[in-house]
């Protein structure tokens, strides 16, 4: 019994230095990070500069209730979605050229999110056939 004892003191007090070993190791990052002109974020650590310089403002592509409304007027007809997603698209005047790559994709996904929501609203239907139309 008093060998597991021993052995048990002995794992606390290693336990214990490589504690203040870690806070000392932690303290010399940060200490390292300030001198370096990063900052230290909440997180710890800092912030990369890049995610920070590039923040990006938070686009409106639709007025509210003028998506659906602009689906069913795309909606001449049974479509699939990403046809009425490149019509919708198209309505609006936006181009690839016109607003990039990555903002493109994001109208994309905002007109993917609604048509989900139209569908959730009975706004539109699926038919048999997978093709979506008026309800």
């Amino acid at each position: 019994m008093a060998s597991h004892r021993g052995a048990f003191e002995s794992l606390i007090a290693e336990h214990a230095r490589l504690k203040a070993e870690i806070a000392k190791i932690d303290q010399q990052i940060v200490d390292a990070v300030v001198i370096l002109g990063k900052g230290v974020g909440r997180g710890g650590v800092g912030k990369s500069p890049a995610g920070s310089a590039s923040r990006r403002k938070r686009r409106h592509w639709f007025e509210r209730g003028e998506a659906s409304k602009l689906l069913q007027r795309q909606l001449r007809g049974p479509r699939r979605p990403s046809e009425l997603v490149h019509a919708t698209i198209a309505a609006k005047g936006y181009t690839r050229k016109s607003l990039g790559d990555e903002d493109f994709k994001r109208l994309e996904v905002t007109v993917y999110q609604a048509i989900y929501q139209a569908l959730r609203a009975k706004v539109l239907a699926k038919n048999s056939a997978g093709l979506l139309v008026k309800a």
